[in-house]
């Protein structure tokens, strides 16, 4: 198993990462990918990544960035700095749009023109993006198809609609869904993985956050992914075994620099 997405640098870790990663391994999670929130972040990551040998970084500047700094410019140097000969250091994320909490118009120029600079270092740089999308979808749209060459990468923690769902999964996107998916009364979004293509989907938690089926509430894991692939297995008719295999397959696809 791959968990594509867990915040490890989180204060909720703190102080017992060997005992998260190592709890991980023993339920046969193998790789772990962690994400960034902004540039010192992306530090606290990498030095993370070099500490566990399944655990690999993103280098990235979450949205949130503008909306608590609206001032806040990306020195793009700085971001290639961080991301240059790391061999640990997998793709570019987490990034994106989210118009949920401030959709100030200000704002929201700001997120499109920080997201804009990201995809396109992404593209000259060949690397994978982690795309963060929260009530977007036009505006991610727009920038999508704007663009010449589209990065590969994944969207994740899907919560958007089945035509948003269409287009990425036309411009060669995968799709990961969060533990939310396993909630009762969540009918829309299992319509929304049956929807989405096996080869063109990846595991992840999302720890600490969305912490899957009883666990709704706690502190979310990388162990815990096991859940959402075992809840996975059955919209798709398939055994947990091979829904882990597709997955790594794809995760590895994906972020080939951990082959």
């Amino acid at each position: 198993m791959i968990d594509t997405h867990a915040h490890l640098s989180d204060q909720a870790f703190e102080g017992r990462l060997d005992e998260v990663v190592r709890s991980a391994e023993d339920v046969g999670v193998e790789r772990i990918i962690v994400p960034s929130v902004d540039l010192q972040d992306a530090i606290k990551v990498k030095s993370i990544a070099k500490q566990y040998k399944g655990v690999y970084a993103l280098v990235g500047v979450h949205p949130e960035k503008v909306i608590n700094e609206p001032e806040f410019k990306l020195e793009i140097d700085k971001l290639v700095k961080l991301i240059k000969g790391e061999e640990r250091v997998v793709g570019i994320g987490e990034i994106g749009m989210d118009f949920y909490w401030d959709k100030q118009k200000k704002t929201k120029k700001a997120q499109v023109e920080l997201f804009k600079k990201q995809l396109e270092l992404a593209v000259v740089m060949s690397l994978p993006v982690v795309i963060h999308m929260r009530e977007a979808e036009e505006e991610m749209m727009e920038v999508i198809k704007s663009m010449d060459r589209v990065p590969r990468g994944q969207f994740h923690c899907w919560s958007s609609g089945g035509d948003f769902l269409k287009l990425v999964l036309s411009k060669g996107f995968y799709v990961s869904f969060g533990g939310n998916v396993t909630y009762k009364k969540n009918g829309v979004l299992v319509d929304l993985v049956r929807q989405t293509p096996l080869e063109r989907l990846v595991l992840e938690t999302d720890s600490p956050y969305l912490a899957p089926g009883e666990l709704r509430g706690r502190v979310n894991e990388p162990k815990n992914v096991r859940i959402v692939a075992s809840f996975l297995a059955g919209l798709y008719e398939k055994s947990v075994e091979e829904i882990n295999e597709i997955t790594s397959k794809n995760a590895l696809e994906l972020f080939n620099k951990m082959n």
